[in-house]
């Protein structure tokens, strides 16, 4: 299990478009308020657990990462930043890190619209010093998509980056569509944008990374396909790719479990135990979605779009329905390509183990 700990719902970014994190004061105190030893007993009920660290902003709480990351064992550890506070980080903090999701949107442009002047360069500097300084686990671009962003143009962008060595700055990448966390009002022409930019958009990263398989028979990380891919590849019925409820869980600063990061202020539909009173085994029963997903004919490569989405339906039934469709496009459009992909492999040319990934590490894979 990943155990997803929040340090603080304080962030230093406090103005990004999307972002819903000060709009109202949390049912949990700001910072961390339980004893570092009830969480080190906790974590210690699954042998193979993995801490993860989340906002806020993470490293606005950073004396909290390290004493975790001090007095807690764990098999690995994550990082999900908005990247700001990357240089202030102790080199042997940074280096015990196996996975560092680093939220950045695409070029200047589409950065710095959504999360203020000078966030683009300020992250782009601090990745490019991780690398400087030989770290050597997964840097991967976390984006939101939103009706100012066009992925393919974006995507592109963030997977040209390179570092002062010339070699990719980024691992990969994997991004949320930014659909039933804000009001739908909040957008001037939904429909438009996922026919006239989104869905070609989809279709044309798809043909980049299916082309540079074909030529190169590498496989670059881009989460959506490599996830998608690998779940047809291995005919078993998935479950919520993002693990939430079932293999990622989300630890509030008062110690309260919930299954997903995303939905603790609605604690009461979502918690699923306490780390005082719980023990990793009680999580086993999972929180599963509920109707539409189940019927779906998808439902066993996609495995529901969101807990939090699926439970509340903030955008009712139809607006749920319009996401879907977004979904459903996703992956349609990775079986279309899939013959292709299994031909490399029957000739040996290409093994399906190039499609693995960090899985339940926060990256999406249903956006």
């Amino acid at each position: 299990m990943l155990f997803n700990i929040v340090t603080t719902h304080d962030c230093n970014l406090g103005h990004c478009r999307y972002c819903r994190n000060n709009e109202a004061d949390p049912p949990f105190p700001r910072r961390i308020s339980y004893d570092i030893g009830t969480l080190k007993r906790f974590v210690a009920g699954d042998p193979d657990a993995m801490i993860g660290f989340y906002g806020g902003e993470p490293l606005v709480g950073m004396d909290f990462v390290e004493r975790i990351m001090d007095e807690i064992p764990s098999r690995k550890f994550v990082l999900q930043t908005n990247g700001i506070l990357l240089d202030k980080v102790k080199d042997r903090y940074l280096h015990g890190l196996d996975c560092i999701l680093l939220s950045i949107d695409g070029p200047v442009a589409t950065t710095d619209y959504y999360r203020g002047a000078g966030t683009h360069d300020k992250v782009v500097k601090n990745a490019r010093l991780l690398r400087r300084k030989g770290f050597a686990g997964e840097v991967t671009a976390r984006m939101c998509v939103s009706e100012h962003s066009d992925v393919y143009r974006d995507a592109t962008y963030l997977l040209g980056l390179e570092d002062d060595a010339g070699k990719r700055l980024f691992d990969g990448l994997h991004w949320q569509n930014d659909l039933m966390f804000g009001d739908r009002e909040e957008w001037n022409d939904l429909d438009g944008w996922l026919t006239s930019s989104y869905y070609p958009g989809v279709d044309r990263l798809l043909s980049d990374w299916l082309g540079g398989i074909e030529r190169d028979r590498t496989v670059r990380l881009i989460y959506p396909f490599n996830g998608l891919v690998k779940t047809l590849l291995s005919g078993v019925p998935a479950k919520l790719h993002c693990g939430c409820g079932h293999q990622y869980f989300n630890i509030c600063t008062d110690g309260r479990i919930t299954a997903c990061p995303i939905a603790s202020d609605f604690y009461h539909i979502f918690q699923m135990g306490t780390i005082q009173e719980s023990t990793p085994d009680d999580l086993k029963k999972a929180m599963d979605v509920v109707e539409p997903c189940p019927s779906c004919d998808i439902y066993s490569i996609c495995g529901g779009r969101c807990l939090y989405a699926n439970k509340l339906k903030p955008w009712g039934e139809d607006g749920y329905a319009k996401v879907c469709e977004s979904v459903r496009h996703l992956v349609t459009a990775v079986q279309a390509v899939l013959p292709r992909i299994q031909a490399l492999i029957a000739s040996g040319e290409l093994a399906p183990s190039q499609f693995d990934y960090f899985r339940y590490n926060g990256a999406e894979i249903i956006p």
